[in-house]
């Protein structure tokens, strides 16, 4: 289930912001932006993005996945 928050949240930052949560042109840079980099907030991106919406997003979105809500449900 944590993984298909992320996922969750993956798809709701990119309607909001029109692009990836993480970005890289090769597996590799994808891989350490998943490890050390984070995620810009959807509002840098989308300013109209409202922050209660951004909140439930950047939840998803968390490194931990305890973090995380406990289910697509639960978003």
């Amino acid at each position: 289930p944590w993984t298909d928050v992320w996922g969750l949240g993956g798809v709701l930052y990119a309607a909001l912001t029109r692009e990836p949560p993480l970005a890289g042109s090769s597996m590799a840079e994808l891989c350490v932006a998943a490890i050390e980099g984070g995620v810009v907030p959807p509002s840098a991106r989308a300013p109209s993005t409202p922050r209660g919406l951004e909140e439930v997003v950047l939840r998803c979105l968390r490194k931990d996945p305890r973090a995380r809500y406990p289910s697509a449900i639960a978003v």
